[in-house]
């Protein structure tokens, strides 16, 4: 996990209690610049970054899913979730 930067960017309870479909959040991030990020819901909670879809449905024993050089990342004990950029080597 240390190969991405990660970002917060919602809360997945907080999200979830809404009655919404899907929000849109945005971020500046600091190698990126200001992106706006899609979270949707349906039979399971995903992200649309950088027109990449990243499941939490999909997420690893280490509690991330990466494609592309992207990543999503759930924190279980707070319910954050967070984006991750790969770092550049």
């Amino acid at each position: 996990m240390s190969e991405y930067n990660w970002y917060k960017i919602f809360n997945l309870t907080e999200f979830t209690a809404l009655s919404l479909v899907s929000k849109s959040y945005e971020y500046d991030f600091e190698t990126l610049g200001l992106r706006e990020i899609l979270v949707t819901k349906g039979n399971t909670v995903g992200v649309v970054f950088d027109d990449v879809f990243l499941s939490l449905g999909l997420v690893n024993d280490e509690g991330y899913f990466a494609f592309e050089d992207r990543a999503v990342f759930l924190q279980t004990a707070t319910q954050d979730v967070y984006v991750g950029v790969k770092i550049e080597s």
